[in-house]
């Protein structure tokens, strides 16, 4: 998207060993109906992660988590409550990355759109929680001020917040390009270190001295889809080789080099933690 993010950054990118549990190649494929209220976009998402959920669980299996809450029902203006048992399905293997790209299909029944999606990419089983992290969008910068969708022209920020010190890097994924956003660009480091427990604005000169200016979402067209995507280890690990922008554009690098070096990072690190939030931009002019 045509973007004037302001902030820059240097650096390459090394990710360092951790020694790593074995990964393997999977497979899946999933067919979804397109309902009357999806755009060809959100269709084409929402199929391509449910074979990636298909392929995980051929590959490892689900896990099934039970809790008692309570709930509160009113009756004839009689207020009763009582405890359900609720029940969770949780997924015991993590995507990696793609090997090849998904293949995607259509087919018409006459009356209603099914498409399909089939996936190939390289798995690990989960044998241990993954860092606790708070990661909140927002379009000002206050924790009660979450967004998923922007006016073109406005700025963009994240909470965020880890148990445990680390280092962390935020990419916005584009249809043609991957736009580095953290480490800010006049960084000569390659990282962006975090304390444990401190509660971060990134992107928000005001309270991070490491950024020089807000980051603005814009679109040339009527409406955008993008994707941010999060990464977070307590091991160092160095944003990826990346070619530099101009003086009010952030460095960039393709999408295949960037999945490339996000799946390197993610084999050679147990903890390593990616966080997905797909953010809409609207033009309304």
């Amino acid at each position: 998207m045509n973007r004037k993010l302001k902030i820059v950054l240097l650096g390459f990118i090394v990710c360092l060993p951790i020694h790593a549990q074995q990964e393997v190649e999977v497979h899946g494929t999933s067919t979804m109906l397109m309902e009357d209220d999806m755009t060809l976009e959100k269709i084409k998402r929402r199929v391509i992660e449910e074979a990636k959920t298909d392929a995980l669980k051929e590959a490892f299996g689900t896990t099934i988590t039970k809790d008692v809450v309570m709930q509160t029902t009113v009756v004839d203006g009689m207020e009763k409550s009582d405890f359900v048992e609720r029940a969770q399905e949780g997924l015991k293997g993590r995507w990696l990355g793609d090997i090849q790209p998904a293949k995607l299909s259509v087919n018409y029944d006459g009356e209603s759109l099914f498409f399909t999606a089939e996936v190939w990419g390289k798995a690990r089983e989960i044998v241990q929680a993954q860092a606790d992290l708070v990661m909140d969008v927002l379009n000002r910068p206050t924790e009660n001020a979450k967004a998923k969708t922007f006016n073109s022209g406005e700025n963009i920020y994240i909470r965020f917040k880890s148990p445990s010190a680390g280092y962390l890097a935020v990419y916005l994924l584009e249809a043609k390009q991957v736009s580095c956003l953290l480490p800010y660009k006049q960084m000569t480091e390659g990282a962006f270190q975090v304390e444990a427990g401190k509660e971060y604005i990134l992107f928000d000169p005001e309270t991070d001295k490491r950024c020089r200016s807000p980051y603005k979402m814009t679109t040339g067209m009527s409406a955008e889809t993008n994707e941010l995507v999060l990464i977070y280890s307590p091991h160092v690990f160095y944003k990826a080789n990346d070619n530099k922008g101009g003086f009010n554009q952030v460095n960039t690098l393709s999408n295949l080099a960037f999945n490339e070096w996000l799946l390197k990072c993610q084999e050679q690190d147990e903890e390593m933690v990616v966080k997905k939030e797909v953010i809409k931009i609207i033009r309304n002019n």
